[in-house]
């Protein structure tokens, strides 16, 4: 990315609640908590097809299925998402988002 292209706006987004809490309501009436644990991947270029994935850990008592959820940051507000789980660790569910940008020619 060039120092005068702006920054990805849902890259700048979860590069700054890395390790923050997100309520997540259900379709049960519930709300789970997810926490942001990590980011990877570079911020995307607006001129190059790019990716970046967020991942996320919460409970296996309560797991969330494949799908759009409505991921709520305290100061940042609610965030559309689609989610996957990948894995369990421990007592927590890991998901996954993966965002994709193709880029301009």
């Amino acid at each position: 990315m060039s120092a005068t292209s702006p920054p990805d706006p849902e890259y700048a987004f979860f590069a700054r609640t890395v390790g923050h809490r997100f309520s997540v309501p259900t379709a049960a009436g519930s709300t789970v908590e997810l926490e942001l644990t990590a980011l990877t991947g570079d911020p995307p270029s607006p001129s190059e097809p790019s990716s970046f994935s967020v991942f996320f850990l919460g409970p296996a008592a309560d797991p969330l299925a494949q799908g759009t959820y409505e991921l709520t940051h305290q100061a940042e507000g609610m965030h559309p998402v689609f989610i996957v789980p990948v894995g369990r660790e421990g007592d927590s569910i890991r998901y996954e988002a993966v965002f994709t940008r193709l880029g301009t020619p």
